[in-house]
């Protein structure tokens, strides 16, 4: 069992796993939330991973990535000491055994007019953990957190419970690992009743 920093917590909808297609490496993937007074928000949370090459006999202590350390390509502009990332990730490991994360983060200068964040590919180097993460920019997430309606049993009537979606990042590839294909959903302006 790998211990996490003091004060960190995994965010118990945002952590996944996946297994490389020749079965070699397991990669655990996780959002590390700082946890103070038994209260957290999510501006100092870190994207973490452990993975392990014998079967899960034994795992690679924690390694955890700051927004902060992230390399961005140029042209994305994140603050990245204000930003966060969206409680939700996906997780592939591709034919070469390497890692690749699927989350947004806010913090972009320019914004739709409406709840949005940007969501990209984070890569490592697990073979060099120092070493920053880099975020591809794949597209602007509308209405990334929303919140869904439960209706049980069809019921037409009484309070109905609901749900919080959080984009629900999730990866697809080929069976050698060598084609990925990054899925996530997008609200758009469906629950959007006034301008506020």
């Amino acid at each position: 069992e790998a211990s996490l920093p003091d004060s960190y917590e995994i965010f118990s909808t945002a952590a996944t796993l996946d297994v490389s297609p020749d079965g070699s490496v397991i990669y655990v993937g996780f959002l590390g939330i700082y946890v103070e007074d038994g209260s957290f928000t999510f501006t100092d949370n870190r994207l973490g991973y452990v993975r392990s090459t014998d079967g899960v006999s034994t795992w690679s202590s924690p390694v955890m990535y700051p927004l902060y350390e992230w390399n961005f390509a140029e042209g994305v502009t994140v603050n990245t000491l204000d930003g966060w990332m969206l409680p939700s990730i996906g997780l592939t490991v591709d034919g070469l055994n390497q890692p690749h994360f699927l989350m947004s983060v806010n913090g972009q200068d320019t914004f739709y007019p409406l709840d949005s964040m940007l969501i990209g590919e984070i890569t490592v180097n697990p073979e060099d953990p120092t070493e920053p993460p880099e975020f591809y920019a794949l597209a602007l997430n509308i209405l990334p957190d929303f919140r869904r309606k439960i209706n049980p049993r069809g019921a037409a009537t009484g309070a109905q419970p609901d749900f919080s979606i959080w984009a629900e990042h999730a990866w697809s590839k080929s069976p050698d690992g060598m084609k990925l294909v990054a899925k996530w959903i997008d609200a758009d302006s469906l629950f959007v009743t006034t301008p506020a």
